[in-house]
């Protein structure tokens, strides 16, 4: 009897020694279950707020503008935190009132205009709150979560190609045209001005190039930052709208623009080109008595279309100039009694850029004259450029209007048929008028979204 009596006692402590230890480790248990659904708020309140932080901040670059110290930007940065982030973080969480986040924007050393943006929050916690309970722990009633994101915007050096020909005339049709035209004289002032408001005088540099049988550099590209946006909007409201499409001409005046600028390699370069009309001038170097040669621009007729049966081909008029008013037509394609500008001598015929001779044809002048805007497009991408490429149709009134194969090619979009991801990657787009300022938009935004990071 006593063995037994001492052998139960023994069994009966070790039981209590189990529901002791049972106690222990059940606490220690319920403390980082508790910890782990505290912080996994905690975490979920941060990936909340850098979400927020994100898409703030590159909306604050997007928006920047030195004219008001980048006031309007600040204002759309904090509207786009609270659509993603509302004003009290996780109902029912949440301590105290709205979350405010506080940016500022700087300057690197290399002019990347930089946003600094921040934010902060206490959470009430459930299980960690129990230590708050000990005394000199009431700290641990709560968890304060904050973060902090920067955004990046480049600066931009851009040129302007925009198309001033006779067709773009905003008062109507023209006789000589057979009565057709795009008015897009009506359209492109008011969509240059809301596309060329977008970008900043503190940080980007633009120019302005337009053209019609000859281009002229209209806003010259400044030496540093400086006002260019109403010398452009100003220069846009006040064209003449008259001659053929030497879309060439444009294309390459731009090039050596942007060639001629000195840039860090943090700086993005763009060119933008805007047409109503396939191009229908080209440039040739003819030969010259004596020996030397002289470039002269020659064509000015479309094709033939259903609509428009004055202007058959073969047998197009065609205008041979030297950019400099002195012109002369020949009526017949292979004329033998083919006029000359200056000590051009004599021809029949020209080399396109295929490196074949032909007749001065309008459907052979075209046809060269499209081959080499997207020649001159390629050699603007291996400078490094984007290029973009905006055409109007301006729906039935538009006459031989820009087909939307050339444009991609020239801006090496992505649905390009001869897309090549290694250069540049730009975007091209066709508008039908009133939607022009629209579609100038979209431009500005793939530029911005190149800028940002």
């Amino acid at each position: 009897m006593k063995s037994l009596h001492s052998q139960g006692s023994r069994y009966g402590r070790n039981d209590g020694q189990v529901l002791v230890l049972f106690a222990l480790f059940s606490l220690v248990l319920i403390l980082f279950v508790g910890l782990g659904l505290d912080l996994g708020f905690a975490y979920i309140t941060k990936a909340q707020l850098s979400k927020a932080l994100d898409a703030s901040s590159l909306a604050a670059v997007s928006n920047y503008s030195g004219a008001d110290k980048g006031a309007k930007a600040i204002t759309v940065a904090q509207s786009t935190f609270y659509a993603n982030y509302g004003s009290n973080g996780i109902v029912g969480r949440a301590v105290g009132g709205q979350v405010t986040p506080v940016g500022n924007f700087w300057t690197d050393p290399a002019g990347n205009l930089i946003y600094t943006n921040s934010a902060s929050t206490k959470i009430n916690t459930y299980f960690l709150r129990v230590l708050g309970a000990l005394p000199g722990a009431s700290q641990w009633k709560t968890l304060t979560v904050g973060d902090t994101a920067v955004a990046t915007r480049a600066p931009v050096v851009m040129t302007l190609v925009l198309d001033r020909t006779g067709s773009m005339d905003p008062n109507g049709p023209a006789p000589s045209n057979c009565g057709l035209t795009t008015q897009g004289g009506k359209y492109l002032p008011g969509a240059v001005k809301e596309f060329i408001d977008i970008f900043d005088e503190t940080l980007d540099r633009a120019a302005l190039v337009t053209f019609s049988v000859s281009a002229r550099n209209d806003v010259p590209m400044t030496a540093s930052k400086g006002l260019f946006k109403q010398n452009i909007i100003n220069t846009v409201n006040g064209l003449n709208w008259a001659g053929n499409t030497c879309s060439i001409a444009g294309l390459t005046n731009a090039l050596v623009i942007q060639n001629g600028v000195n840039v860090a390699s943090n700086v993005v370069k763009v060119v933008v080109f805007f047409t109503d009309g396939r191009a229908n001038t080209s440039m040739y170097k003819f030969p010259t008595s004596p020996p030397g040669g002289i470039t002269l621009t020659f064509g000015g007729n479309d094709p033939i279309q259903a609509n428009c049966p004055p202007f058959p081909d073969p047998g197009a008029s065609f205008w041979l100039t030297n950019g400099n008013n002195s012109t002369c037509k020949s009526i017949n394609c292979g004329d033998s009694n083919l006029c000359t500008v200056g000590n051009m001598t004599p021809t029949q015929v020209w080399t396109n850029a295929n490196g074949v001779e032909h007749y001065f044809c309008a459907s052979w002048i075209t046809e060269d004259a499209t081959n080499r805007c997207v020649l001159i497009a390629n050699q603007t991408r291996a400078s490094g450029n984007f290029v973009y490429a905006v055409g109007l149709t301006a729906g039935v009134n538009a006459f031989a209007p820009p087909t939307i194969e050339t444009l991609q090619e020239m801006a090496n979009d992505p649905d390009s048929s001869s897309f090549d991801p290694s250069q540049p990657v730009g975007a091209a787009f066709l508008s039908h008028g009133e939607d022009l300022s629209e579609v100038f938009q979209q431009v500005a935004a793939d530029i911005i979204l190149r800028l940002v990071q």
